[in-house]
């Protein structure tokens, strides 16, 4: 990340003057990590690199503010993570993120999001910045490879009537990745859609159209077409809920992308993407089962690439473990991730799904609240990567070979001052009736 980045967020946010102090809450936060891994640099199997294992830990100040009026919440965090090793000090590193998020009531009928954020670490370490129970299996580069980016997002909602509701949303990104040997790669997207809904007693159907832009920036010896390449996605879907009960729901979404390549040969690529899912939230905490087919990005080798996954996510409450304290603040909870994925190449020269990457996640973690601003958690994550077909045009840069990863963590968060008088509204529920489920965001982090 550039200095003049960090500056210009700072300045940004420090231009706001808010009309009463009241309505600004500024949270320090601390949090760190003593653990073990058996492969500290991602080595693949059957390398030329050794798997090298040993102790890892790390340290992570930050703040989180907030300013609000009774129309609008702008929520900002800033926070810097060391990772140091007890036996390889070349391995030590700096990650930095810095993110900004607002919700603003524009009329009573109309409600604009809008989001942005700054990171730069390597990857072996922001593996572990996300929570347990929003793991997924993903493509990983092996080897030591650092990794910044920055995005944008915003977001509409417009509601018709009680019943029915239209949304825009447009978003840009752009990551860059490089690895041990300083080959860069570089992958920008640009991403702008519409889409409705219409809500009936237990069920609501929507409709979604959008189109994305994509250039990839790679090393000649990565590139499998004429460089550069550019592409664009003409994207439409048709999506379904219902509520089952008023813990239970279910969904499934189902479309069609169409690969537009701008520099290729192969002409208009339609495929088929679809997902299905069941939710189940109880008072505190929420549980997932997703399967689907879609059609993204991946950074780390700037290339598209088609996916099948299946995913079981959760975050619950141990109630035998919490019978003094309020079912919606409960002290003791479990988290995990179990997740599986297949992934393609899609070459727009010929249209064809190059490669075939398969991976998988055992992610768990057990958390301890005694107070709502302290955490603490042990968890333990596995990663396997297995490399069934081979990627054209790679030559060993930034590849993805198969490989093994387990870590074992013990975790501590700490805020203060503790108490939250303000916070933007929880993320969007799979429900029909998202009201009906009172899901606290800052509580979905614990286990971290």
């Amino acid at each position: 990340m550039r200095a003049h980045g960090w500056l210009l967020l700072l300045g940004g946010l420090g231009s706001a003057t808010p009309t009463s102090a009241d309505e600004v809450q500024l949270h320090f936060v601390a949090s760190g990590s003593a653990g073990a891994t058996d492969n500290i640099f991602s080595a693949p199997d059957g390398g030329m690199t050794s798997r090298d294992a040993d102790v890892t830990y790390t340290l992570t100040p930050g703040v989180i503010g907030s300013f609000g009026t009774p129309r609008t919440t702008h929520e900002f965090a800033l926070n810097a993570s060391f990772n140091g090793y007890l036996d390889h000090r070349e391995a030590w590193g700096l990650q930095v993120f810095g993110d900004y998020r607002a919700a603003i009531a524009l009329t009573p009928l109309a409600d604009l999001s809008l989001s942005a954020g700054l990171s730069r670490g390597v990857t072996t370490a922001l593996i572990h910045q996300t929570a347990p129970s929003d793991g997924a299996a993903t493509p990983t580069p092996a080897g030591e490879v650092n990794q910044q980016g920055a995005h944008v997002d915003e977001a509409l909602a417009y509601s018709l009537s009680s019943d029915t509701r239209l949304q825009q949303h447009a978003s840009a990104s752009y990551t860059q990745v490089t690895d041990a040997s300083d080959a860069e790669v570089g992958t920008l997207q640009l991403n702008v859609g519409v889409g409705g809904d219409h809500g009936f007693q237990v069920s609501s159907a929507g409709v979604d159209v959008g189109v994305s832009f994509l250039a990839f920036d790679r090393p000649p010896s990565m590139a499998m077409s004429a460089e550069p390449d550019r592409r664009a996605d003409a994207r439409l879907g048709l999506r379904w809920r219902r509520d089952v009960s008023q813990r239970w729901s279910i969904g499934a979404d189902a479309g069609v992308v169409t690969v537009i390549p701008i520099d290729g040969d192969a002409g208009l690529t339609p495929v088929p993407v679809i997902s299905a899912n069941a939710t189940y939230v109880p008072e505190w905490g929420t549980a997932s089962v997703q399967v689907g087919r879609a059609v993204t990005a991946n950074p780390f080798i700037a290339q598209q690439t088609v996916g099948e996954s299946a995913a079981v996510n959760v975050n619950l409450p141990l109630p035998w473990l919490n019978r003094d304290r309020a079912s919606d603040d409960p002290e003791w909870t479990a988290s995990g991730s179990l997740a599986g994925a297949r992934s393609r190449i899609l070459n727009t020269d010929t249209g064809a799904l190059d490669g075939e990457l398969v991976n998988g996640l055992i992610d768990l973690g057990v958390a301890f609240v005694p107070r709502e601003e302290m955490t603490f958690a042990l968890r333990f994550q596995y990663t396997r990567q297995e490399t069934l077909e081979g990627i054209p045009g790679m030559d060993g840069s930034t590849d993805l070979p198969s490989l093994s990863r387990s870590t074992l963590l013990f975790t501590f968060t700490y805020r203060y001052p503790g108490r939250i008088v303000s916070r933007l509204p929880p993320r969007r529920l799979l429900r029909v009736d998202e009201e009906s489920t009172p899901l606290q965001e800052r509580r979905g982090e614990r286990g971290r």
